[in-house]
């Protein structure tokens, strides 16, 4: 993919696709085994809060409306997307807990951002997925996008438009050729 650092800094948009690539992402708590190979970034969690940190992400305030993640998980209940503002660090008010399903399978998660008091009008500084809340469990992460759910990469095409052409809409397009 021709991202340019810059326009990676200013976006949230991680596929994983190239093994040994973490993408920026930093496996910082409660994880054994991290490794970015066959299109997944994949951990064994070790504790109760384990959590992946992407230090420097400053995506355009108000361009990120909601966030999906495409993950697996063996074990675990709900997993937690936390994110940093020039105005205050990591903090459960800065967060959205979300139910998992641990069966070992990929799962779309997608949760609303544009309202939330914290992010809404923030200049975001860095993002963190704590992708279970229990030790013990595999874990694969596929992607983790930001845009809105008519425009899920954030790329200024609509996902009915890029479906339509045979553009995959998880995937960022500026020049919208496929």
């Amino acid at each position: 993919r021709a991202h340019l650092v810059s326009e990676r800094k200013n976006r949230i948009d991680f596929h994983f696709d190239e093994d040994d690539d973490f993408e920026g992402w930093i496996p910082l708590m409660h994880l054994a085994s991290a490794r970015v190979q066959g299109g997944a970034f994949e951990m064994t969690s070790t504790g109760a809060d384990p959590y992946i940190v992407h230090a420097d992400t400053r995506p355009e305030p108000g361009s990120v409306k909601a966030v999906t993640i495409r993950m697996r998980t063996s074990a675990g209940p709900w997993a937690q997307f936390f994110w940093a503002t020039t105005e205050a660090g990591y903090a459960e008010a800065s967060s959205v807990a979300f139910p998992i399903v641990s069966d070992g399978q990929f799962h779309e998660y997608t949760f609303e951002l544009a309202d939330h008091p914290h992010w809404a009008g923030k200049q975001v500084t860095s993002i963190r997925l704590d992708p279970t809340v229990v030790g013990g469990a595999d874990v694969a992460v596929d992607f983790i996008i930001g845009g809105t759910h008519d425009d899920l990469d954030g790329d200024g095409l609509a996902n009915r438009l890029e479906v339509d052409g045979g553009i995959d809409p998880y995937r960022w397009d500026t020049d919208a050729d496929g």
